[in-house]
C-alpha cells in the first residue's frame, strides 16, 4: 500500500510552482488535496476569482490527483486529523508570512504519528500574488466589478472599504498594506467631491463633473468602486444608473436617506418601478442620526427587503452602533439580512472588533483619506510661512 499525501491548495491561478508541489507529491504516494473554501483564503489573502465549486472541478481533474476535499480553514489540523497521511507536500515560501503559524501547526500535528513535512524549494520568478498584480496593471479582469463586490460581501465576515476623491487616492488605497489586512473596496462619495472643490460638503457639484472623477479613479484600481450619491431624481435614474454600469461602478449607493422619511419612501419606489439593476449592486444609506427611533429603522429595513436593496450602509452615532437595542439590531429584527455596513470617520470611536461582534458586515472610513491629506497640507502651508519669518 503506497503512503498517502496531503496538499493543501487555493486552486485558483493555477502555474508551474503548483505543477512542482503536485510533482513531488506524486512521488512520495497517492495524492489527497484539500481546496481552501472560500472563507478560509479570504482570511489571509485575496478574495478567489474562482469560487469553490469551480476550484474543486478544475483540482478534480488535474492528472495523478487520487481525491479532492474541502479544507474549511486556513489550519490543516482538521482535515491532517481525520485523514493522517504520511507526508504533507507544500512550498517552502510558507516559512515566512502570514502562513507560518499554519506551517507550525502542520509540523506539530504530523508529528502524532511520524508524519513528515516535504517543502519544495519555491519556483522563483512566479507567484499567484505577482499574477494577481500583473493582470491588474493590464486592467485585467476575471469577473465584473458587481460580482466582486457580491462575493467579497458574501465570503469575508468583515470588509474595509476607504474613500477615494482622485485617482491617486484610489491607488494608494489599492497598494495599501498591513500585514494581511487590505482594504477592499473603494467609496467614492458626493461629499468628499465637494470638498476637493473647496465647497462644504453639502456643497452641490453636477453629475457630468462626478462622472469625469469617477472614470479616473475606476483606471487607477481593480477594487470595486461603490458610488454614493445623491441627485438620482426620479425622472433621470435610468440615464444615470446606465452611465454608471458602463463605466464599471460595482455598485450605486444612494444617500441621504434618512429613515421613516418621505426620501426613503420615493426612492423605493423608484427601484422598485424601473425594476432595473444593469449590472451594479443596488444600496442605501440611512442615516439612524436623523431617524432617532428605532421603529422607524425598522419601517425602513422591511421596505428595502420589499425593494430588493442589495446592502444598506448605516450612518449612526457610536452610542447607537453597538450594544443592547443597537441601530443594527432594529434593521434585523425586520428581517432584513444584506450586508449592513457602518460608516465611520474621526470622530467615530467604536472600534472594529466591537462592529464586527455587534454584527455588521464592514466599515466604510469616509474622509479619511482626505482629512489626512487636507492636515498635512495644512502643516505644509504652515511650516512654509514659518521658515519666511525665521
Amino acid at each position: 500500500m503506497r503512503p498517502t499525501v496531503y496538499v493543501g491548495m487555493v486552486g485558483d491561478l493555477l502555474h508551474v510552482g503548483h505543477i512542482n508541489v503536485l510533482q513531488r507529491a506524486r512521488e512520495l504516494g497517492d495524492v489527497i488535496v484539500g481546496v481552501l473554501s472560500d472563507e478560509a483564503v479570504a482570511s489571509y489573502k485575496r478574495v478567489p476569482f474562482m469560487k469553490l465549486a469551480d476550484r474543486l472541478k478544475v483540482v478534480e481533474n488535474l492528472a495523478g490527483i487520487g481525491r479532492v476535499l474541502v479544507q474549511n480553514s486556513l489550519s490543516y489540523r482538521e482535515n491532517l486529523e481525520a485523514l493522517r497521511p504520511n507526508f504533507v507536500v507544500h512550498g517552502d515560501d510558507w516559512r515566512w508570512g502570514e502562513q507560518t503559524l499554519a506551517r507550525q501547526e502542520v509540523i506539530d500535528t504530523l508529528r502524532q504519528w511520524d508524519g513528515k513535512l516535504v517543502e519544495v524549494p519555491y519556483t522563483k520568478g512566479i507567484s499567484s500574488s505577482s499574477l494577481v498584480g500583473h493582470f491588474a496593471e493590464q486592467g485585467i479582469a476575471s469577473r465584473s466589478p458587481s460580482h466582486q463586490l457580491r462575493h467579497t460581501l458574501s465570503v469575508k465576515p468583515f470588509v474595509r472599504i476607504i474613500d477615494a476623491h482622485d485617482a491617486m487616492m484610489a491607488r494608494i488605497a489599492t497598494e495599501a498594506k498591513a500585514g494581511i489586512q487590505r482594504f477592499d473596496a473603494i467609496w467614492y462619495s458626493c461629499r468628499n467631491d465637494a470638498l476637493v472643490r473647496g465647497r462644504s460638503r453639502q456643497g452641490h457639484v453636477d453629475f457630468s463633473s462626478r462622472l469625469a472623477v469617477l472614470g479616473e479613479i475606476l483606471e487607477a484600481t481593480h477594487l470595486p468602486v461603490i458610488y454614493a450619491g445623491e441627485g438620482f431624481a426620479p425622472d433621470r435614474f435610468e440615464d444615470s444608473t446606465r452611465v454608471l454600469d458602463r463605466l464599471g461602478v460595482a455598485a450605486a449607493c444612494f444617500v441621504d436617506a434618512a429613515a421613516g422619511s418621505h426620501s426613503l419612501d420615493l426612492l423605493l419606489s423608484i427601484m422598485r418601478r424601473e425594476a432595473v439593476r444593469r449590472n451594479m449592486m443596488a444600496m442605501v444609506e440611512i442615516d439612524g442620526r436623523r431617524a432617532g427611533d428605532a421603529d422607524l429603522l425598522r419601517d425602513a429595513g422591511s421596505r428595502c427587503v420589499e425593494a430588493g436593496v442589495e446592502g444598506i450602509v448605516l450612518r449612526v452615532d457610536p452610542l447607537a452602533a453597538v450594544g443592547a437595542g443597537n441601530m443594527l439590531s432594529a434593521l434585523r429584527s425586520a428581517g432584513c439580512h444584506v450586508p449592513v455596513l457602518c460608516v465611520v470617520d474621526k470622530d467615530f470611536s467604536v472600534p472594529e472588533s466591537e462592529l464586527q461582534r455587534a454584527g455588521y458586515g464592514g466599515v466604510v472610513y469616509e474622509h479619511a483619506l482626505f482629512d489626512a491629506m487636507a492636515d498635512h497640507v495644512r502643516g505644509a502651508a504652515h511650516d512654509i510661512l514659518a521658515r519666511t519669518m525665521a
